[in-house]
């Protein structure tokens, strides 16, 4: 279950993380998640694991609340009872872009922030700051910055106020703007490592798999042009998805040679 965890964390952040701007497109898969959840007061998550192919374990992850533009503004986290465990609390700025996330236990002790700061047209897009404190109490700090493209360029982690580790990460385009290669270095205070080069697209423009050489995954879309299947050449896992009447996500669902092992379930009112 912990891996369907992080999938789903993964997931809920990177659609923060989504443009909210239209470009007047009126088919559902045009639309941003904000504009499909607007009218919305509240969302559930459940997650579900699944052993030869019958139901094991279903428990409430998430609960998310909504303002009037169909932003997330409050989350809900919960344990595998499906008891409340933390809260994290949203803000946006005039363009519906994520400005901050800060989570909070149950007893309104503040456990972790994290901040936004973006800048149209300048060659850093965004700059995403996380800060908490470990198990010792001592500060602990990682910052991101991401190109124009949206893809990261630089990672700092610090503790105490020291920097010890730097993720710098070079990114080529092609004329179409897609990612050619990556190139990682990692530096510390005692070495340095890299680069870690990946392909992202071959010499026929081909795009590969995360640096991996793989292909990338075969996908079926419904009439929204919304993808309802998507199978990794290679790999018997096939994951499986519907939506509601909205264009909303309604089930996710991962089949492993024909059988169900975990699956995604939301609820919306």
């Amino acid at each position: 279950m912990k891996q369907i965890t992080i999938l789903l964390t993964s997931f809920i952040f990177a659609l923060l993380l989504i443009s909210c701007s239209s470009d007047g497109d009126s088919n559902i898969a045009g639309k941003s998640q904000r504009e499909l959840s607007i009218g919305l007061t509240e969302g559930k998550v459940y997650l579900c694991a699944y052993e030869d192919g019958k139901l094991t374990d279903k428990f409430l992850s998430e609960i998310h609340t909504y303002d009037k533009d169909g932003n997330v503004v409050t989350t809900i986290e919960c344990d595998e009872q499906g008891n409340p465990v933390s809260k994290i609390i949203n803000k946006y700025n005039p363009a519906y872009m994520i400005i901050e996330s800060i989570l909070y236990d149950m007893n309104g002790n503040q456990e972790r922030t994290e901040t936004m700061k973006y800048y149209p047209g300048d060659t850093i897009m965004a700059e995403r700051i996380m800060e908490r404190l470990d198990e010792k109490g001592n500060s602990i700090k990682v910052v991101e910055k991401y190109d124009d493209k949206g893809n990261s360029v630089l990672m700092s982690s610090y503790s105490k106020g020291i920097l010890e580790y730097e993720w710098i990460i070079e990114n080529t385009y092609n004329d179409k703007n897609q990612l050619i290669r990556t190139s990682k270095v990692i530096k510390n205070a005692t070495y340095t490592d890299g680069p870690d080069v990946r392909e992202w697209i071959d010499e026929n423009g081909n795009v590969l798999d995360a640096g991996t050489g793989l292909l990338p995954p075969e996908k079926k879309f419904n009439n929204n042009g919304q993808v309802i299947e998507e199978k990794q050449v290679g790999n018997d896992d096939v994951t499986k998805i519907t939506y509601n009447k909205r264009g909303l996500m309604e089930e996710v669902t991962i089949y492993n040679n024909g059988k169900p092992t975990y699956g995604i379930f939301y609820e919306y009112k």
